[in-house]
C-alpha cells in the first residue's frame, strides 16, 4: 500500500473518532471544520512553526491559530 493512502486513511480513522467526542464537547457551532481544526493541530505538533506561521499558512490570525489548537488538544484529553 503506498504511503499516501495509509497517511490518508490514518487521518480519517483519526477524524472519525475525534468528530464525535469534538461534537459532544462543544457549545455553539463554528464555521470552521473540526478537519481543519485537525490538521492544524497535527501541524503545530509535526513542525516547529510559531502559531503566525501556521496561522498564515492554514488563514488564521495567530491567536485563532492558537485557540483551535488549545481547543483540539483539549478534546484529545477527553478521549483518553
Amino acid at each position: 500500500m503506498p504511503a499516501r493512502v495509509f497517511v490518508t486513511d490514518w487521518f480519517q480513522d483519526l477524524l472519525a473518532e475525534t468528530v464525535p467526542v469534538y461534537n459532544a464537547s462543544r457549545c455553539g457551532a463554528s464555521r470552521v471544520s473540526v478537519e481543519s481544526k485537525l490538521l492544524l493541530t497535527l501541524w503545530a505538533l509535526a513542525t516547529h512553526d510559531s502559531f503566525r506561521q501556521i496561522g498564515d499558512r492554514f488563514g488564521f490570525d495567530r491567536g485563532v491559530a492558537h485557540s483551535y489548537y488549545a481547543e483540539v488538544s483539549h478534546n484529545a484529553l477527553l478521549m483518553i
